[in-house]
């Protein structure tokens, strides 16, 4: 269901797991960048979709994607408050890495109905991401459905 593993075939929308730690920052929109060690380097990401770790396990949100770039840890300290992180702990996340992939994002758009990780794994075989996974088109117009999202 969620990867995009036909060429063709990929949205431009992809899921990232969040710890359940985020939700609140999330929820009350004080997060307008996401940073990540990896990210997409062939898709032009227009939107995430936030899936939330333990003891969440599901899909509560969409965040539309501004911009992407990847940056230097010292750019990235210097958004760190952007993305509801300290400094200290923003270092310690880059640890072995020279630049993050830095998402510019707009507040978070609520799911209507949360899409709970057992009812994503007994229909469409889901595992959530350790990173992202690329949504196929197919998958992305799911997600819109389950999630009730206001176009």
């Amino acid at each position: 269901m969620a990867e995009a593993v036909l060429k063709g075939n990929s949205s431009n929308a992809i899921i990232i797991s969040f710890d359940s730690k985020w939700m609140k920052a999330l929820e009350d929109d004080l997060i307008s960048v996401v940073f990540r060690k990896r990210g997409p380097t062939k898709i032009f990401v227009n939107q995430i979709y936030v899936y939330i770790k333990g003891p969440v396990k599901s899909i509560i949100g969409r965040l539309e994607v501004i911009k992407v770039k990847q940056l230097c840890i010292s750019e990235c300290i210097d958004l760190s408050s952007k993305g509801a992180i300290k400094k200290k702990e923003l270092v310690q996340y880059a640890t072995n890495y020279e630049k993050l992939f830095v998402f510019y994002v707009k507040p978070m758009k609520k799911a209507n109905s949360q899409i709970s990780y057992f009812q994503l794994r007994e229909r469409y075989n889901f595992n959530a991401p350790q990173n992202f996974v690329i949504l196929s088109k197919e998958g992305k117009e799911i997600i819109e459905k389950l999630g009730k999202f206001k176009k």
